[in-house]
């Protein structure tokens, strides 16, 4: 027997993409207010090495931390310049991937010429492809699972307590996007997408 065109089962499929990538922004908008006051009820222990705007901010300087430096060095600077060069024997930036500073750099410059803005399109790019990647947990789930418990999947990833670190400037949220995608793609037997995703 053969399953019904995918047009038939297409408008369905979008409403319930957009429903959850309103959720993940709904989700990263709740997280970023929550970790707001936590950081007033309880101020860093002490200052952080770098802020997002020059001076401490309780609600920025919450998604820029620890590697998130590294990564604005990289978009800022590439590895040949800045605090991120290559010196042998020393630390540098030549062990971060380039795919994130890449698109935080492109993003950042699209927003303004400011330092900060780097800091922002970083953020940019993880809040949209966390958005991505629940879409994208969603299609894969669908495959095996019906709407609902594919629904609940993407949900349960988007409040796991970890899933704050998606909203970081971190690349988890752009690298898990690729990996769902590659998984969807491979498990639809499109080997070229899923080879371009990875």
């Amino acid at each position: 027997m053969s399953s019904p065109p995918e047009s038939v089962d297409a408008r369905p499929r979008r409403s319930a993409a957009l429903k959850i990538a309103a959720w993940a922004v709904a989700f990263r908008c709740f997280s970023a207010v929550l970790s707001l006051i936590v950081n007033i009820v309880f101020p860093d222990y002490s200052p952080a090495p770098f802020t997002v705007f020059g001076t401490a901010s309780p609600f920025w300087d919450a998604f820029a931390r620890y590697d998130s430096g590294w990564y604005y060095q990289v978009a800022r600077y590439g590895y040949t310049a800045g605090a991120a060069a290559y010196v042998p024997g020393g630390r540098s930036g030549i062990a971060y991937f380039p795919a994130y500073p890449i698109l935080m750099r492109y993003v950042g410059r699209a927003i303004g010429r400011r330092p900060a803005d780097l800091y922002i399109g970083g953020m940019v790019v993880s809040w949209t492809a966390f958005a991505v990647a629940l879409v994208g947990i969603y299609y894969v789930a669908r495959i095996d699972l019906p709407r609902r418990k594919a629904e609940r999947a993407a949900l349960l990833t988007a409040i796991f307590p970890f899933a704050f670190f998606f909203g970081a400037v971190y690349p988890e949220a752009l690298y898990l996007a690729a990996t769902v995608w590659a998984f969807y793609f491979a498990a639809r037997s499109r080997p070229r997408r899923a080879s371009m995703e990875s």
